[in-house]
């Protein structure tokens, strides 16, 4: 198509339409606006319109876009050719100015991520794949949002630094009494928060070796030295066992009011030196009684933490009070 003569006006532009080849088929229609040169209205088939300004530059004729129609005016249009025309003139390739732009506001967007996005990203591809039970992955879903989050959840991994991180753990670690007990839960929680750090180091969102979690000779300078004791579980000593079996066998015949299954059960957990849950979480379909061995799954409940399988030995005793369970 000839190009105009006279410059188009908006009126013009809002008439004009595709273009039509020889086997009957609609194509793209280009437009000369006539002002400046080598701008162009493009008509597309499907009804839509643009403006294409094309120019000569380092010897490779190059259509470089300028927006769509009516979004961009035919003045806007032409304000933009005439920039376009200003760097080519200055020696700069406007279309690799704006693919390194492009290319500066990916990288920037890319490390907007903040602490709580991160973490999401741990529990998804690290945590729930690898760790041995949900019930880990749980507790750390419920520092996140109890304790971690509202404190720094926000934040950008970039520009975590210590004394945030010394704000998540106070209110725990130098707090009354009572809350002081909870300070194996506040180092356990700078763990975590270590990690999902390390995670953001990996991924190229902070320096390597800046990791503001750490607490041994870190974080742990802002605090008081722990006094809290690690308080176990108690125990019958080992030398002890014969008596005390004696003792839960004795009651587990006395059929005591709301011993019926917690007797058993310990009995059965002792005599296969099985954890509390692999004991409470036993299955008919584990247990072959001919071979009088016990097919321990690996992980396959919740409360299960191994990630191996395991076959263990059925005395006598076990097997007896596996057949007293009934169907």
């Amino acid at each position: 198509m000839a190009k105009l003569a006279t410059e188009l006006k908006d009126l013009h532009l809002r008439r004009l339409k595709h273009a039509v080849n020889a086997s009957g088929e609609a194509v793209a229609a280009r437009h000369s606006v006539g002002k400046p040169k080598g701008l162009h209205f493009v008509v597309q088939p499907t009804g839509s319109k643009s403006w294409i300004f094309r120019k000569s530059i380092g010897g490779s004729r190059r259509d470089i876009g300028l927006g769509a129609y009516p979004e961009v005016s035919l003045k806007q249009a032409q304000n933009k050719a005439d920039a376009v025309m200003a760097l080519i003139d200055q020696g700069i390739d406007p279309v690799l100015k704006k693919k390194s732009k492009k290319s500066k506001l990916a990288a920037q967007r890319a490390e907007e991520v903040t602490f709580a996005e991160l973490a999401e990203e741990f529990i998804t591809d690290i945590a729930i794949p690898s760790w041995k039970t949900l019930t880990q992955v749980k507790r750390l879903q419920t520092y996140l949002e109890r304790y971690i989050n509202p404190h720094i959840g926000n934040i950008l991994i970039k520009d975590l630094q210590r004394p945030h991180l010394i704000k998540v753990v106070k209110p725990l670690y130098n707090g009354t009494k009572t809350e002081r007990k909870k300070i194996p839960t506040a180092l356990r929680m700078i763990n975590y928060i270590e990690k999902i750090i390390a995670l953001g180091i990996v991924q190229g969102l902070r320096p390597i070796g800046d990791n503001p979690a750490i607490w041994k000779g870190n974080l742990a300078l802002a605090f008081p030295k722990n006094t809290h004791k690690v308080q176990h579980q108690r125990s019958v000593d080992w030398q002890l066992m014969p008596e005390f079996m004696l003792k839960l066998q004795a009651m587990n015949k006395a059929r005591l009011p709301g011993t019926k299954e917690e007797i058993p059960l310990l009995i059965f957990q002792i005599l296969t030196v099985a954890r509390p849950s692999e004991a409470r979480l036993a299955d008919w379909s584990e247990i072959d009684l001919e071979q009088k061995v016990w097919f321990i799954p690996n992980s396959d409940a919740e409360l299960r933490k191994s990630d191996k399988e395991w076959m263990v030995p059925l005395c006598k005793e076990a097997i007896k009070i596996l057949k007293d369970q009934g169907p």
